[in-house]
């Protein structure tokens, strides 16, 4: 195709597609001068958001997809990234299997861990979700899609990102104003929620707190990222980046067996969500928690002022499919 042809004339080969959305594709290439294997991003420039370029130029983090090189040819730009062969957070609990408690933490102390540099550097991305959290080969937890990344001085009031995950201060923001970094924690929250339900648990007072924090309806009350990483929940972590290493492993070696399946497969089911993977009603871990602590009524939307946090219409905006699904 016209990709591969245009990624030949840079010196990269193409070797096969990762993933395809509503913005652009992915392929996975190798670098002929030096044999590097990565992941390049097509964005046809109609699409094209600066900040997405600025952003990955101007971090440089453990958790964050690092960006090797950027070019532009006939109407399109080129973007090459590191590329993390385990795919994201949503094709591996449909590849491996549920994740477990300890799984969940590490996991959700990687993604705090860059979501607080990423604020810090003054940038939110607004479309955190289990499709845009990538792990490496090691079992490294990795942030992706930076297409909606937006400076925080620049007090956005534009709706976007993925309805689901979505913070109520954003789904509200034609009406209510601007907002700020916190966003990104209600996202995280609902990702959160949505691998322990899948997994039926939030079992310990640890996390269901976490969450509660993590959910808190006024975006002025919600705790920030470096404030998560000292909650009970991460700090009580264990490291269970091997245990990650073998599910990825485990990938790996089922893709040699059924390389043409894997991709369809996995972009096949990401549009089939079963309805458990999305919390976006009062499930019987939200009722339990409520039982046990009804004064805190922020864990999701059924409080009067959650409800009047919610669109009355329709997604607002687009909802942006993540490029980087293996």
């Amino acid at each position: 195709n016209s990709e591969a042809t245009n990624l030949k004339k840079r010196y990269y080969e193409y070797l096969c597609l990762l993933g395809k959305g509503e913005y652009g594709q992915v392929f996975k290439v190798m670098d002929r001068r030096n044999s590097q294997v990565s992941a390049v991003k097509v964005i046809d420039l109609e699409f094209f958001n600066d900040n997405e370029i600025k952003f990955m130029q101007d971090i440089n983090h453990r958790n964050i997809t690092n960006l090797i090189e950027v070019y532009y040819w006939e109407k399109r730009l080129y973007v090459i990234m590191e590329l993390c062969v385990g795919g994201s957070l949503f094709g591996l609990c449909y590849k491996t299997g549920p994740l477990t408690e300890q799984e969940i933490a590490y996991i959700t102390k990687q993604c705090l861990q860059g979501l607080h540099n990423m604020h810090g550097k003054g940038y939110m991305h607004r479309d955190l979700k289990l499709e845009n959290i990538l792990l490496t080969k090691a079992g490294e937890v990795k942030i992706c899609d930076f297409g909606l990344v937006e400076k925080m001085e620049n007090k956005t009031a534009v709706i976007v990102g993925t309805e689901i995950t979505r913070a109520p201060e954003v789904s509200m923001a034609e009406e209510r104003g601007s907002y700020d970094e916190r966003c990104d924690i209600w996202s995280l929250g609902i990702s959160v929620l949505d691998l322990a339900e899948y997994m039926s648990l939030l079992t310990y007072e640890s996390d269901k707190s976490f969450v509660r924090a993590a959910l808190t309806v006024d975006p002025a009350r919600r705790p920030t990222a470096e404030e998560l990483l000292n909650h009970s929940f991460i700090l009580n972590m264990q490291s269970r980046q091997r245990r990650l290493r073998r599910r990825v492993f485990s990938i790996q070696e089922h893709h040699k067996k059924h390389i043409s399946r894997d991709t369809e497969t996995v972009m096949e089911a990401q549009k089939n969500r079963p309805e458990k993977l999305h919390i976006s009603r009062e499930t019987e871990t939200v009722k339990v928690a409520k039982q046990r602590h009804p004064e805190n009524q922020n864990i999701m939307q059924e409080t009067e002022t959650a409800k009047e946090f919610q669109p009355n219409s329709p997604e607002k905006g687009k909802k942006r499919t993540n490029l980087h699904e293996k």
